[in-house]
């Protein structure tokens, strides 16, 4: 005879995803730093998941202060949500000054591989080379983006904006601290 016993169990997690997502930029980042293969890689991850950790924070602050911000959620770029915190919370963002003069090439990136596709770009460079080596392969705007030092501002700009927003609209936990909080009943069902 066994001595368990049945339980009826009600979980409710909040899962706040921003910080899961800036993690995960984070540990590219790393990645990148230490790795002597997959540079490149880790820094498309890196740069890709700072930019997408920034607009699930912006849909953080907009459900927690924001009334009906399920109706601008799907509606409004990034940069439409950023605009719309800055005038309804009155956050005084400028977008000229760092963190935030980061804000656009960011959200130029995460469009870029967020809506992903096939492209062509024509490159004319000249180059003096000898007999021996390759020619350059021409790589197109967003490869380029994707080197160490992009990967290290833009991971640190855009967890800037997120501790800058943070503290502007008063929420007095850090920013990064709790990735979820759980709650659990379970009642005896014998």
């Amino acid at each position: 005879m066994s001595d368990r016993r049945t339980y009826e169990v009600t979980t409710s997690k909040t899962v706040r995803t921003y910080i899961y997502l800036i993690r995960t930029a984070d540990q590219a980042l790393e990645s990148a730093e230490s790795a002597e293969s997959g540079l490149f890689y880790n820094c498309l991850s890196c740069i890709t998941f700072a930019a997408f950790a920034l607009e699930a924070y912006f849909n953080h602050v907009g459900s927690s202060l924001i009334p009906h911000w399920e109706h601008y959620e799907r509606k409004l770029s990034p940069s439409e949500k950023l605009d719309l915190l800055n005038d309804a919370l009155k956050l005084s963002i400028d977008r000229g000054t760092a963190p935030f003069n980061d804000f656009k090439r960011l959200q130029w990136f995460r469009n870029f591989t967020a809506h992903g596709r096939t492209i062509t770009e024509t490159v004319v460079e000249e180059h003096k080379l000898l007999d021996s080596e390759s020619v350059p392969t021409g790589d197109t705007e967003w490869e380029r983006e994707c080197t160490l030092g992009n990967a290290r501002r833009y991971s640190s700009s855009a967890r800037a904006m997120i501790e800058q927003v943070h503290t502007s609209v008063g929420f007095s936990d850090f920013a990064f601290s709790q990735q979820f909080s759980a709650e659990y009943e379970a009642k005896g069902k014998d």
